[in-house]
């Protein structure tokens, strides 16, 4: 009953985004015709806030591991996801307002972020980081498989959307702290399935917010021990670097 109130409302709102203007999640102007993101305008697209380096956000998982290396060969965001930023907003219309297209459309900001970067030459596959099937029934879709889908649409490389999954319930961490996001992910499981769908792969690895990395740390141990030869990270957005 859950999920049909959820379609429900997800249809109510793309009916209402094509019979009426659309506005900027960010400042509530009008957004023109020829914005690069739904429901972002152009003016505060090109506002946003610059992420840190990959060797920025990779020294960042280095500190946490107390001496480990990590599982990522690469990790790169887009932009910052700072304290007085409102983007925080778009990232939650995404995530729970069934707007799954400012996914794709970041998504292919992505793609072109990463097109002629010899680091991801090599890449074979996209795999989306999975939701658990409790997650999918209470939002109806996977935010990081429509990224994916826009990052596809620029590099042309398979996404495999089924093979690693989620087996453990974490329940929502948006209102986690540092340490508490770091301690639920490393109770909470992946598993791959059909391995020789990853054996011997770069694989791109997809979020939609880099905060401590515990998550693409979680998922890329999980594809390496069943055989990816690399994972690189990629996401939306990265929290601010402590």
């Amino acid at each position: 009953m859950l999920n049909f109130f959820n379609v429900l409302e997800a249809s109510k709102n793309v009916y209402l985004d094509f019979i009426s203007p659309i506005h900027c999640q960010l400042c509530n102007s009008q957004c023109g015709d020829n914005q690069i993101i739904f429901r972002l305008c152009n003016e505060c697209f090109y506002s946003l806030d610059v992420s840190p380096s990959s060797e920025q956000l990779l020294n960042s998982i280095y500190s946490k591991m107390k001496g480990n290396d990590s599982a990522l060969s690469s990790i790169t965001s887009y932009a910052e996801l700072n304290p007085d930023s409102k983007l925080e907003l778009l990232i939650y219309a995404l995530k729970y307002d069934y707007c799954s297209r400012i996914g794709f459309d970041f998504g292919k900001i992505l793609g072109k972020k990463i097109l002629n970067d010899s680091t991801y030459s090599n890449i074979d596959l996209i795999i989306p980081v999975p939701l658990h099937a409790a997650r999918i029934r209470e939002r109806t879709y996977n935010q990081s498989l429509y990224i994916a889908k826009g990052i596809q649409d620029i590099i042309h490389k398979r996404i495999e959307s089924t093979c690693l999954q989620r087996i453990m319930y974490s329940g929502s961490q948006t209102l986690l702290n540092v340490s508490e996001r770091s301690y639920n992910m490393s109770d909470t499981l992946f598993k791959v399935i059909n391995k020789e769908r990853i054996h011997n792969t770069s694989i791109l690895l997809v979020d939609d917010v880099f905060t401590t990395g515990a998550t693409l740390e979680a998922c890329a141990n999980t594809l390496l021990l069943e055989g990816a030869l690399c994972v690189h990270g990629i996401t939306i957005a990265s929290a601010p670097l402590r």
